[in-house]
């Protein structure tokens, strides 16, 4: 990795879109989704992840409105690149703008892949956990729909502003057809515990405060802890740019969208909240004998294997905290009045 496709931070927003219809699929503030707006509006074209018919997560270029709910939400899976960068290499020839949003490790093999920095790209870079192979999320949903009598899906989700935020929810036409706690549920406790992440994401050299994007995001994890904060605590994005460019971007929008809310703060504090920022810590000790199951068992026999204590152990600590509660209001209930 070169160390010119990373730069520090110069400023750092906490950012929300104060649309809940635009924001309700976003998985925090919805910043990315008025980016892509920003672009589209000035004759560009967005870069992004959805999903396709297989359930596989691949990139897709966006050159209208209506095709940006696709890109919305996380998608907590490998993305497949495919020919992405080379039409990019081709649209910058004679469009405007175009913006690309991605994992970091995804912009800088972009500027490694077109050797220079373009003026009229945009990256914008996602705060990464990390990402389990493509073939553990397909295998997975495979086995819901069988499991639950499910016919059809046309959504996944896993973030949301929609009352489902960390729950994986499987839907078709809008209706809810499965809501599993993320704790609870076998691929997203995984993918929480780290155990299920590709190896080369298990020690990322990207998992650090200097960015490769010219704006990073993700959630504001710690925010009003150092430093009290006004707008709302839940699901607000952190916004950090690197260039000048953007800086300037950020105030565009500002004006353009009378929604978008943006309140700067310091980079120690999303520095200080967000495990994205820092170092990569440790691979989990049981992730290379798990990948090794997955292939000899299949996902759902090693997962179902390696997450079954872990799950348990979820819904014990939650009958303690129910079982505490119920205490605790037998005791205020039973205590004689002074």
């Amino acid at each position: 990795m070169q160390s010119k496709l990373l730069s520090t931070p110069r400023r750092c927003f906490a950012v929300w879109c104060e649309d809940h219809t635009e924001r309700k699929q976003c998985a925090s503030g919805g910043f990315v989704t008025l980016l892509s707006r920003y672009v589209l509006f000035r004759g560009g074209v967005v870069y992004g992840v959805r999903y396709n018919e297989t359930w596989q997560a691949v990139y897709e270029r966006v050159d209208n409105e209506s095709m940006l709910q696709y890109l919305k939400g996380s998608k907590y899976t490998h993305s497949k690149i495919n020919d992405t960068y080379r039409r990019i290499q081709e649209d910058l020839k004679h469009l405007p703008l175009v913006l690309f949003v991605g994992l970091p490790c995804q912009v800088a093999s972009l500027y490694q892949f077109l050797g220079e920095k373009p003026d009229n790209l945009l990256t914008c870079d996602l705060f990464c956990h990390g990402t389990p192979p493509s073939s553990y999320l397909t295998e997975e949903i495979e086995y819901l729909k069988k499991r639950h009598k499910i016919k059809e899906i046309d959504d996944i989700r896993f973030r949301g502003n929609d009352g489902h935020n960390y729950y994986l929810t499987l839907w078709n036409q809008g209706q809810l057809l499965y809501r599993k706690k993320a704790q609870a549920q076998y691929y997203f406790s995984a993918f929480l515990d780290g155990i299920s992440l590709r190896d080369a994401c298990q020690t990322c050299a990207y998992a650090r405060l200097e960015r490769s994007g010219d704006f990073s995001t993700g959630d504001f994890i710690g925010l009003g802890h150092s430093k009290p904060f006004t707008g709302p605590l839940y699901n607000t994005s952190v916004v950090l740019t690197t260039s000048v460019h953007a800086d300037e971007i950020m105030a565009q929008m500002s004006l353009e969208f009378p929604y978008l809310q943006c309140q700067e703060r310091s980079i120690e504090e999303a520095y200080q909240g967000n495990p994205a920022l820092k170092i990569r810590r440790q691979a989990h000790k049981h992730s290379r004998s798990f990948h090794q199951a997955v292939k000899k068992y299949g996902w759902v026999k090693a997962s179902r294997y390696y997450q079954t204590p872990s799950i348990i152990k979820y819904y014990l600590k939650q009958l303690y905290i129910k079982c505490h509660h119920i205490a605790h209001l037998m005791k205020k209930t039973l205590m004689p009045q002074r």
